[in-house]
């Protein structure tokens, strides 16, 4: 699949397209196909590294290589559900939904927009 990357903290010259090996959901995760992601001041300091707290996950490079706070997408394929999650998430495959996440999903919502106008607030999430 092509995603952007960046291996160096620096400026928007970084990023490059490219093409990386496609994920496979781990236990209580989703695949996500992207169609829609805003850029947002998380994503600008993950680019830039700083400041320093955002290298926690790399000091010297970016521990992530992919940068995305804020996606819109389809559901394609769910891991299988976690014992230690309760009550188990309702995530299905073709689900539309908005994501905020950051090396892991931390909340969604589901939605009925069209992707292009779902990512016009400063955080997507929340919308």
């Amino acid at each position: 699949m092509k995603a952007i990357v960046y291996s160096q903290y620096g400026t928007p010259d970084v990023l490059q397209l490219t093409d990386v090996e496609k994920p496979v959901p781990a236990d209580d995760n989703v695949l996500v196909k992207i169609h829609a992601v805003s850029i947002n001041g998380a994503d600008r300091e993950g680019l830039l590294g700083s400041p320093g707290y955002v290298r926690i996950g790399g000091f010297l490079k970016p521990g992530n290589p992919i940068l995305a706070s804020d996606i819109a997408g389809r559901i394609e394929q769910v891991g299988k559900p976690s014992a230690m999650r309760s009550p188990p998430c309702a995530w299905n495959c073709g689900d539309n939904r908005l994501f905020r996440c950051q090396s892991r999903i931390r909340t969604s919502q589901n939605y009925d927009l069209l992707f292009s106008n779902a990512l016009h607030k400063p955080c997507a999430y929340a919308s």
